[in-house]
């Protein structure tokens, strides 16, 4: 399953970021899209099948990430997660859920706030609504710090996942930030 997370996480960021970035317009293409939608939605359903405390994890963050940030899950593919993941939550077996170690909660407890608080951190910085920026690169890779610390010294599938995940979410997120902030601007520059 772990593979799988990974993939989704790659998946949603690069259909968000080919999306939003307007830097990145150039490399849109519907039929890439569509399949990128598609390549999410199955690794993110075949994941929470396996681990349901996975899709829960994320439902929950990414509620209190829009009700951070207004203006995020607006589009219709954003907004329409929210529902049909919110479906997701009707039939997961949630006999599969297991313990996890108090480590491991505090772990997710951290993971859940920093997805939910990531917007009032970069608003307070002043990049409010703004899709890369160098506060946003930096949030993005503490995140990734953390994930990787996590994953490290986590003892849960669920954790491993969540950690999977975004690896490739934010992962993706960095390579692009840096192109988007360092290399287009010095590509402007050279024209």
């Amino acid at each position: 399953m772990s593979l799988i997370s990974l993939i989704g996480g790659i998946a949603v960021k690069t259909y968000d970021d080919l999306y939003d970035n307007p830097l990145l317009q150039q490399y849109r293409n519907e039929t890439v899209m569509e399949f990128l939608k598609g390549l999410h939605y199955i690794s993110f359903t075949a994941t929470s099948l396996e681990d349901p405390l996975f899709g829960i994890i994320f439902y929950i963050g990414n509620l209190i990430h829009r009700y951070t940030c207004p203006t995020s899950f607006i589009e219709n593919y954003e907004s329409s997660l929210f529902y049909s993941f919110g479906f997701l939550l009707l039939i997961l077996n949630y006999n599969k859920i297991t313990n996890i170690g108090l480590k491991d909660k505090v772990f997710i407890i951290i993971f859940v706030l920093l997805m939910g608080c990531e917007p009032i951190f970069i608003y307070y910085l002043g990049n409010a609504d703004m899709e890369y920026s160098c506060s946003k690169l930096f949030y993005r890779i503490c995140s990734l710090i953390f994930c990787i610390i996590g994953y490290v010294f986590s003892e849960s599938i669920t954790f491993k996942n969540l950690a999977l995940y975004s690896f490739g979410y934010i992962g993706l997120s960095l390579m692009v930030h840096v192109y988007s902030l360092f290399i287009h601007k010095n590509e402007e520059l050279v024209k």
